[in-house]
C-alpha cells in the first residue's frame, strides 16, 4: 500500500498511532517524496490547529523550505535571572525580564506548541509565572518542563506539577550536604530533600504516563565529580527518574578556570570508571540518564541521543524550537548562534528573518557538521523521528 493510502487509512485513528507510522516511514528514509504527499493530505484534512501546523512543518523540514508558514513547536523562555540562590558557577545577575510584549507573543504560541520550557533563574521567584504556567496548562497538547533549583516548591507548586503531567528538572550538584551547599551557595540541602519528598509522596499511585517526571541535572566540575557514582542511588532514593550529566560552561570565568575538568587525564580516567557504575546501576536501578558531553571520544547514556546514521539530513532544530533568553536575544536552541532580538522585531519577524532564513539555508546546504558547533554537534539535540 502507497504510503498516502496508508496515512489516509490511519488518519480517523488515534493521533499517536499515525505519528509513529510517519516516524516510520521517515527512519526508513526511502520513500521522502511519498512521505512528504501524505503530510500534505494529513495537513490539508486536519480540523485541528495543533496537528495542521504539526504537519505543515515536518512537510517544510523535508522540503528544505527556509521561509515557514508554520509556527515553532517547542518553546523555550529563559524568563529572568532573577535566582534566590548564588551558585559557585553562575553567571552575574542584572535583573533582565523578558518584555511583557515578548511574551505575550510566546504565549500567543501555545496553539501551535508541543513543548514549553521555562528556565531562569529561578522561575518560582517570578510573580508572573503561575499566570503563564496556566496559560501553558489549558492546552492538552503541551508538554512543559521547568529547571528549578527546587528550593521554592511547596505544597501548590507539587500539585500543579502532578496535576499537569510537568517534566520538573532540579539543579542538584551535589548529593552530600558539604558538597551541595558548597556549590549552591544559599541553599539547604534537607530543605531539597524535603521538597523532593513531597512531591515523591503526593504522585505515589499514580499510572505513570499521568505523573510528573522528576529529572536531575548534574553540573560535573572539579568539586563535585568524584560523587557521580552515587548520583544514581541518590536520584532512586528520592523519586528521581532521570538524570543529566552536563558540562560546566563558562558563565563565571573565575569559577570556571577553578571548576573546569577538560583536558585533564586524571579526571578523564576517573570519569570512565565512575560513568561504568552510573551505567550499572541505570540498569539495576531503572533510572535512566544522559551524559552530554563526550567522554572518551563518544557520548553514553540511556537515553538515545545519538545521530543515528542521520548525518545526511539537516538538524530539525531551526525549523522547530525557538529560545528567548533572559538578554532579550533569541536563538533556534541552546548551542545556536542568535538570530535576532525581541528588544529589536517581534518573535514572527525573528522566525522568518533573514538569519534564522539563512540558518536553515546554510543546514540543508552544508549539513550540521559544517554548520553547528561542537557544543551542540556533542549533544546532538536531532534524531532520526519525525514526532518525537
Amino acid at each position: 500500500m502507497r504510503i498516502l493510502d496508508e496515512a489516509k487509512a490511519r488518519s480517523g485513528r488515534e493521533k499517536s498511532e499515525l505519528l509513529s507510522f510517519i516516524n516510520g516511514v521517515y527512519r526508513d528514509g526511502t520513500n521522502h517524496g511519498e512521505l512528504g504527499e501524505a503530510l500534505q493530505y494529513l495537513h490539508d484534512n486536519s480540523t485541528e490547529t495543533f496537528y495542521k501546523n504539526i504537519f505543515l512543518n515536518r512537510l517544510e523540514y523535508l522540503s528544505g523550505k527556509t521561509l515557514l508558514v508554520s509556527k515553532p513547536q517547542h518553546l523555550l523562555a529563559s524568563l529572568s535571572d532573577k535566582c534566590n540562590l548564588n551558585c559557585a558557577m553562575c553567571y552575574e545577575k542584572t535583573g533582565s525580564v523578558i518584555p511583557e510584549a515578548a511574551l505575550d507573543e510566546f504565549t500567543a504560541l501555545f496553539p501551535y506548541a508541543r513543548r514549553v520550557e521555562w528556565i531562569g533563574g529561578e522561575v518560582l521567584l517570578l510573580e508572573n509565572f503561575e499566570r503563564l504556567f496556566d496559560a501553558a496548562a489549558k492546552y492538552p497538547h503541551i508538554s512543559q518542563i521547568i529547571t528549578t533549583n527546587g528550593t521554592l516548591v511547596d505544597e501548590k507548586w507539587a500539585n500543579k506539577f502532578i496535576a499537569n503531567s510537568v517534566e520538573v528538572r532540579f539543579s542538584i550538584d551535589g548529593v552530600t550536604k558539604g558538597t551541595y551547599e558548597r556549590i549552591r551557595r544559599g541553599a539547604s540541602f534537607e530543605g531539597l530533600l524535603a521538597n523532593l519528598e513531597l512531591i515523591k509522596r503526593l504522585r505515589l499511585g499514580r499510572p505513570r504516563l499521568s505523573r510528573p517526571l522528576i529529572c536531575m541535572s548534574f553540573i560535573v566540575m572539579r568539586s563535585n565529580y568524584r560523587e557521580i557514582p552515587e548520583v544514581i542511588g541518590f536520584a532512586k532514593a528520592h523519586g528521581i527518574e532521570h538524570v543529566n550529566f552536563l558540562r560546566l560552561l563558562d558563565f563565571n570565568r573565575e569559577s570556571y578556570v577553578r571548576e573546569n575538568i577538560d583536558s585533564d587525564p586524571r579526571v578523564e580516567e576517573y570519569l570512565s570508571k565512575a560513568f561504568g557504575r552510573v551505567e550499572e546501576l541505570s540498569g539495576k536501578l531503572g533510572v535512566s540518564y544522559i551524559i552530554h558531553f563526550a567522554l572518551g571520544g563518544r557520548k553514553r547514556g540511556s537515553f538515545n541521543e545519538a545521530l543515528n546514521g542521520e548525518k545526511s539530513r539537516p538538524c530539525r532544530v531551526p525549523w522547530e524550537k525557538i529560545e528567548i533568553c533572559g538578554d532579550h536575544r533569541v536563538r533556534p536552541y541552546c548551542h545556536c548562534d542568535f538570530v535576532g532580538s525581541v528588544a529589536k522585531n517581534s518573535l514572527g519577524e525573528i522566525w522568518n528573518g533573514e538569519e534564522m532564513r539563512n540558518y536553515r539555508e546554510r543546514l540543508v546546504r552544508l549539513g550540521q557538521e559544517n554548520s553547528c558547533g561542537s557544543e551542540c554537534l556533542e549533544r546532538t539535540f536531532c534524531d532520526a523521528t519525525l514526532f518525537d
